[in-house]
Parts: C-alpha cells; sequence; structure tokens
C-alpha cells in the first residue's frame, strides 16, 4: 500500500502536548488516480484531515471553543510537509518513475 509517510522533524517548537502522539503521519494515496487532477485535492483533504487527527487541531482547550495556536501550527506544517512529498511524488509519476 502506497503512503507517503511526513515526518515530525522540524516541529521542535510545538510543544509535547500538542500531538496526539510524535512520529511519523501517514497518508494513504494508493488508491488515487495520479494521472488525475483530482488526485492532489483528495490527498489534499486527506492530509488535512490526517494533520488535524494528528495534532489534535480540533479539540478545544477544555472549557472553551478555542483551538490552541501550538496545535493549527503543527497541523499546518504538517500538511506542507505531505503536500511537498505528494508533489515531487506526482513529478515521479509524470517523469515515468
Amino acid at each position: 500500500m502506497k503512503k507517503a509517510h511526513i515526518l515530525a522533524a522540524g516541529l521542535a517548537i510545538v510543544p509535547v502536548g500538542a500531538m496526539a502522539a510524535p512520529g511519523d503521519l501517514s497518508v494513504k494515496y494508493s488508491d488515487l488516480d495520479l494521472s488525475s487532477d483530482k488526485a492532489a485535492e483528495q490527498f489534499e483533504r486527506r492530509a488535512e484531515r490526517a494533520a488535524r487527527k494528528h495534532c489534535a487541531a480540533e479539540n478545544s482547550t477544555t472549557g472553551s471553543r478555542l483551538v490552541r495556536t501550538a496545535n493549527i501550527e503543527c497541523a499546518r506544517q504538517f500538511k506542507e510537509a505531505a503536500m511537498r512529498q505528494f508533489a515531487a511524488i506526482l513529478d515521479g509519476e509524470r517523469k515515468g518513475g
């Protein structure tokens, strides 16, 4: 099964409590048609959901509806890393890789 693996490197500035679990975050793409223009859109939605879940970006602080800034930043960084890696995968596929 193909998955893009996004390393948690570079997230040292995020407090440990901001992430559900340290380590790798995987986003499945084996079922996407990489020749389709919609593949990137679908992958982006998956990456955003996975990043939010991993970083607990949808969880508010107890007694508040506000999401912690550190959680949002964690999710943003994971999503950006996933999209960069997916772009490289698409580029490799287009070049016959």
